[in-house]
Formats: structure tokens, sequence, C-alpha cells
């Protein structure tokens, strides 16, 4: 069986693409494979985890209209079965998305619409600002907004006592950020399954439900059981 093809596009570290690719590695079936990682920085670490799993590492560069021409031919090129947005820092424009959309997704490691638009620190700097009590990752597929696309989860992660001390500190936002990735690393590599197993359906209220083996396993933006919790 011919395996679906998955594209991950990163601009840092890498290191969700990384966890994104060990775990399939470890799936007993697999449907699907990264067999692309794309970056807009020649600096950026993402290349050397493309490097250890001998994934094929391409380098784009240039302003955003730039950017998008050479992503639409790359896609072009690969013909992937789903685009992840892993850490990619610049906007996917219009020439990508009229070919794409519905087939790129996106992760955001905060609630939205009260984070939306920002990344990095500048996300958890945000939750500690508004002194909420939960935070969340947020998967959803892209569209020509910030962080606004249909949902396909959102899970809330409640903010631990214990990284409540430094409130106002950039410890605070550093704290929080890696206590976040964690749930990313979990939380991505199952969804990107799902959606390369599933069938998938989108309703008009943007809420993303996905069946696989003829059972909910998404249902309005929640895993319908928590691996975590459970």
């Amino acid at each position: 069986m011919e395996l679906k093809k998955v594209v991950a596009l990163a601009s840092g570290k890498g290191s969700s693409v990384k966890n994104l690719i060990e775990y399939n590695r470890k799936l007993r079936n697999r449907t699907w494979e990264v067999v692309a990682v794309v970056t807009n920085k020649r600096d950026a670490g993402v290349i050397e985890v493309a490097k250890q799993f001998g994934v094929e590492c391409i380098i784009i560069e240039g302003n955003d209209s730039v950017l998008d021409d050479k992503l639409v031919k790359i896609f072009d090129d690969i013909k992937p079965d789903l685009i992840v947005l892993a850490g990619w820092l610049r906007k996917i424009g219009a020439k990508v998305l009229v070919k794409w959309e519905g087939f790129m997704i996106n992760i955001h490691p905060g609630p939205t619409p009260e984070t939306a638009g920002l990344y990095g620190l500048g996300v958890h700097r945000k939750v500690r600002e508004l002194k909420l009590a939960y935070t969340a990752i947020n998967i959803h597929f892209v569209d020509s907004g910030y962080d606004t696309g249909n949902k396909i989860v959102s899970y809330p992660i409640p903010i631990p006592a214990m990284l409540k001390v430094f409130v106002g500190t950039e410890k605070a936002a550093e704290d929080l950020a890696q206590y976040v990735l964690g749930f990313e690393h979990k939380l991505l590599p199952l969804v990107v399954d799902y959606l390369m197993r599933g069938e998938v359906s989108v309703d008009n209220g943007g809420l993303t439900t996905i069946v696989c083996d003829g059972q909910e396993v998404i249902k309005q933006s929640r895993l319908v059981n928590d691996p975590w919790t459970a």
C-alpha cells in the first residue's frame, strides 16, 4: 500500500517535526509518512532534524510573495495529502490557499481568540497578562487569517499552581511555553494520524468531526477519549 504523504513546514528548532517523525515511525500499521520538511531559514534547527531522519529538507527564502510561489511549486511537485505547519512563522498567501486550503493544518499553542496571531513567547506572555486559569493548544485548518481557520481540536490545559509563581516575568512565559510544548508533542502526531486514517467532515459552524474505523475520535473540537486523563 502506498503511504499518504505529509509535508511539514517549520521555521525554528523543529522539535514538533522531530516528534511527528518519531511517532510515525513507531506506528505498527503506517498509513502515512513525512516525505519532506520545508523551512524559510538557513540556520533553522529543523534542518538537522530532517537530516537525522533522512527526510528531504527544502530551504526557501524571500518575501511572502516569493515564498508563496515557491510553496506552490513544491506542493505541486510532491502532491502531499496533508501539509502541517509546526512552528512556521510566515503567513500562507492566497496562491497557496487557492490550491491547498483544506489540506493544510496549523498548531497554535494558546487559547483563541485571545492569543490568535501571536507566536513564540508572545502567546504565553499574553496568557499571563490576561491571568487565565487555562491555556490551550489549538489545531486548525489554515485559512487567510491568523489562527482563524476551522478548528480540529481545542485542547484546554490548566495552568499548574507551580507555574503561577513568576507571573509577569519572562521566566513565567518560558516555563509555560515548555510545559505546553509537552502537550503539543503528544497532540499533533495523534491528530495527524487521525486525519490520515479517518473520514473528516466540517460543518457550517467550523467544527470538525473525524471518524476512524467507524468510531468518532474527534467531535466538536474535542477528543472523544482523552488519552492523557482517561
